[in-house]
């Protein structure tokens, strides 16, 4: 038993996020975080989630990470979650600093798979399974020669005919076991989220397939551009 639980715990966990349809969007992204502890970036992820909150709480207008127009009534502080989707340029600077903590974490390890529609040489046989496929690319590609994983992945509702995301990945010999979380639930979920909008969105800038005009997200996806050393 305590063999087993050494094991366990020299095992890293792998959160994973996915954004975009392959039928129908332009490009279709997955992120992939691996880390072997998680406690200590969660709870300073936690803190800053929490601190973002309580501006929400403090103001009758949600300027934060929410979409503009939406009230406090229909979105409370305790549902708040950071979102590419929901970058403000009021909020930019929170996001930031989320990302500025997440990146100092020793280990930290971020894979990111992008596949643009016109990249497919065939209307997807199966959006559900080439969806599948990308999951299992990116998680091996996160991983070196006979390494083990945890996945814990964003929840996504199954087709009602198809085989769960997760029974697919526990297939891999390299994953020990799969599941999936909310993503309220999870920081970890949350920071690939607003990774992986930071690398379609300047993915989209760079082939000029961008009509967003958020200057919050752009200056976002710089900065996380600047921490990485990649140019934007």
């Amino acid at each position: 038993m305590a063999m087993e639980s050494d094991i366990l715990r020299s095992v890293p966990f792998l959160f994973v996020d996915e954004s975009g349809n392959l039928g129908e969007d332009q490009i279709f992204g997955v992120c992939a975080i691996k880390i072997y502890r998680t406690s200590q970036l969660e709870i300073d992820l936690e803190k800053i989630l929490q601190s973002s909150r309580d501006r929400v709480n403090r103001s009758s207008q949600v300027k934060g990470a929410l979409s503009s127009g939406e009230s406090i009534g229909s979105w409370g502080p305790r549902q708040f979650e950071f979102k590419f989707s929901r970058i403000t340029d009021e909020s930019a600077g929170l996001y930031k600093t989320f990302l500025d903590r997440a990146v100092q974490e020793p280990g930290l390890r971020i894979e990111i798979l992008l596949l643009p529609r016109h990249a497919l040489s065939h209307q997807p046989r199966d959006t559900w399974a080439d969806y599948c496929d990308l999951i299992r690319g990116c998680v091996n590609i996160s991983l070196s020669e006979a390494e083990s994983v945890i996945v814990i992945a964003d929840k996504i509702s199954t087709p009602s005919n198809k085989v769960p995301h997760t029974d697919e990945l526990c297939r891999l010999k390299s994953v020990v076991n799969a599941t999936t979380i909310e993503s309220s639930g999870s920081t970890l979920i949350q920071l690939a989220d607003v990774m992986l909008g930071c690398c379609m969105f300047q993915w989209k800038e760079h082939h000029k397939l961008s009509t967003s005009r958020n200057r919050g997200k752009r200056e976002v996806a710089d900065h996380l551009c600047h921490l990485l050393g990649t140019p934007s």
